[in-house]
């Protein structure tokens, strides 16, 4: 599962760095290049997530992330065959689509596989796998590039002769096809800590029982998800544009936080928030956000205050692959504790619908619409930053506080149920795993 999550990001990341060999070879406009980067992966990953997520509270899940990784590495290769804007627009999408399958599919089986008091770590070390990924692309594409440059890297029979950024799509694309096929060897698990016969619930249904509960943990994560894409999507810009950092010193620098700080923070937070389930077993996992939210509004307020390179390098590394990681880490196993099995793929597709839309669709354009509209300044985009990033930081903290007692409620089912058998079960998995 970690593997299958570090190859995921290694190939959805990839072509942020082979941008410029691509706008060279096929003439690429700077709206087509976004779209490419954006619109032709998030809209069709985050709706595909819905019915996806549906698939796997039914049917096989090793059979549904087998098909979807298949599907993602073969079009990352099918990307590196695109001749034109469209060719590599429908392969991306074919990437999205793929992808879609892994977060509802990984974490159901997890959640079965792993006893609760265990699940965090794992859950946070599959989350820890995709800084790794992103590093991965960053490293990997950039040596391949300065390696071959503009030159025709390696014939491949029945192919013909790549591109160096072909080669880097056909570099990252096959490992997944050999890993797909090592999913096989897994057999599906057993569900686990089901809604008792005759009792379980339409999502829907569900949904609208535990509605404050569900509201207020979809706000807390979500509003990490934008913190997150805001500083993630900038901090380049920022580096380059403002603090006139060379391009090569930010590639290295970037893998390296991310390599370094992006596996600590979420399993930390793993072990955190396993610990805290323990002596909380109702409420502990949601404790990790009211712990974070305030130091990352702290660390956000004093970056405005502190120029320079380091300082912005800095706040990255412990904001985002840090901190806003360790929030991420702990929000599947807390989401996983407001629905029984046959609902919990279901749950985990809406919330990253709300999020990727939040943060791909809103975070990055408010930034982008307060530099240009508000300051009418390039160089103040830092700042933009920090008006976007504080006050979201701020309603995540809120919400968290908000859904403690509602996501008490649903987690022990106190109102149905579902939620008692979802209480009795955790208890049981205790037991086995004391057992052991």
């Amino acid at each position: 599962m970690v593997l299958s999550w570090v190859i995921a990001f290694l190939d959805r990341q990839i072509i942020g760095i082979l941008i410029e060999p691509l706008r060279r070879d096929l003439a690429l406009s700077d709206t087509q290049i976004s779209l490419i980067q954006g619109g032709a992966f998030a809209f069709f990953f985050v709706f595909a997530g819905l019915p996806i997520g549906r698939l796997v509270d039914r049917t096989n899940r090793r059979t549904i992330l087998f098909a979807g990784m298949l599907l993602w590495s073969g079009m990352t290769i099918a990307c590196g065959c695109a001749d034109r804007f469209w060719e590599l627009f429908l392969a991306r999408i074919g990437v999205g689509v793929g992808e879609a399958c892994l977060a509802p599919a990984s974490m159901s089986i997890i959640a079965d596989v792993i006893p609760p008091p265990r699940r965090g770590l794992a859950m946070g070390l599959m989350i820890g796998a995709t800084a790794v990924g992103s590093a991965v692309s960053v490293l990997l594409g950039g040596l391949v590039l300065q390696a071959y440059g503009a030159r025709a890297a390696y014939v491949v029979p029945l192919i013909g002769a790549l591109t160096s950024w072909q080669m880097v799509f056909f570099l990252v694309g096959i490992p997944g096809l050999i890993l797909s096929l090592l999913l096989l060897t897994i057999a599906e698990p057993a569900r686990r800590e089901r809604a008792p016969s005759g009792s379980k619930p339409s999502f829907t249904a569900y949904l609208n029982r535990y509605r404050s509960a569900f509201a207020f943990t979809y706000a807390a994560f979500v509003a990490n998800a934008v913190f997150g894409y805001v500083v993630s999507a900038w901090i380049a810009v920022i580096l380059l544009r403002i603090d006139k950092m060379a391009p090569g010193r930010l590639g290295i620098s970037m893998a390296l936080i991310l390599l370094i700080c992006g596996p600590i923070g979420p399993t930390f937070s793993g072990m955190l928030g396993d610990r805290l389930a323990r002596t909380r077993p109702e409420s502990g996992r949601l404790l990790i956000t009211q712990i974070i939210y305030p130091i990352q509004m702290v660390l956000t307020g004093l970056w405005w205050w502190f120029p320079g390179a380091d300082a912005s390098l800095a706040f990255f590394a412990l904001s985002s692959p840090l901190l806003s990681a360790m929030i991420s880490a702990s929000c599947y196993p807390a989401l996983g504790q407001l629905a029984p099995n046959e609902l919990r793929g279901q749950a985990i597709a809406v919330f990253a619908l709300i999020a990727n839309l939040a943060g791909l669709g809103i975070g990055p354009t408010a930034v982008a619409l307060i530099t240009d509209y508000g300051f009418h300044d390039p160089a103040r985009v830092k700042e933009s930053v920090i008006l976007v990033a504080l006050p979201v930081a701020g309603i995540g903290l809120l919400s968290a506080t908000l859904a403690r007692r509602p996501f008490r409620s649903a987690v022990s089912g106190a109102a149905g149920s579902a939620g008692a058998s979802l209480s009795r079960s955790g208890r049981t998995n205790r037991m086995e795993l004391a057992a052991h």
